[in-house]
């Protein structure tokens, strides 16, 4: 997939706020939104990510999670998938990378306040994932000097299933005066 050019100027910034973030990866630069340009509604889709069986091995050994469907393709073929499964929180872990690649929150994130995850479906080695991110509320902190952004991640395979749906709720600067 080749990726999109980044905006060079104010004026391309703003065009691509002003259309609400749509389109894969469309946003990447030096510094991301602020509050005050988040807009209810807007979506933003990332680029992809294929999991590998030696990347799952990796999370498995950072972590002490051993369990064998995460390591033994025979253990895993034997509980009904077709490969070895991959950690839910390495999903999910994925998924907060490929959002921050967008660079919509780089640098005006102030502190993630809360996270809720639900896994819905498996994700095995080789499968390629990609997130839907939309904004579903926002409000001024307060101070007036911060916001509080919520956004609404899926996380879809190549086969169009959706395998993780996780919420956030972020700190974010406001624009300087």
């Amino acid at each position: 997939m080749s990726e999109p050019a980044s905006p060079s100027t104010e004026a391309e910034r703003r065009a691509i706020r002003d259309q609400g973030g749509h389109g894969v990866a469309a946003f990447r630069q030096p510094i991301g939104l602020y509050f005050d340009e988040f807009k209810i509604g807007a979506t933003y889709r990332t680029d992809t990510h294929t999991l590998t069986a030696a990347e799952i091995e990796q999370f498995a050994r950072l972590t002490g999670d051993d369990n064998p469907l995460h390591l033994d393709v025979d253990v895993a073929r034997g509980a009904g998938f077709d490969d070895v499964i991959a950690h839910g929180l390495f999903v999910q872990s994925l998924a907060i990378g490929l959002i921050a690649r967008l660079g919509i929150m780089r640098s005006t994130t102030i502190a993630l306040l809360s996270s809720q995850v639900r896994f819905i479906a498996p994700t095995m080695a080789g499968d390629t994932i990609h997130v839907d991110l939309r904004i579903t509320r926002k409000r001024l902190a307060r101070g007036g000097n911060r916001g509080v952004v919520w956004r609404r991640a899926k996380v879809t395979n190549q086969k169009g299933q959706v395998v993780l749906e996780s919420s956030f709720v972020n700190l974010m600067r406001t624009r300087p005066a």
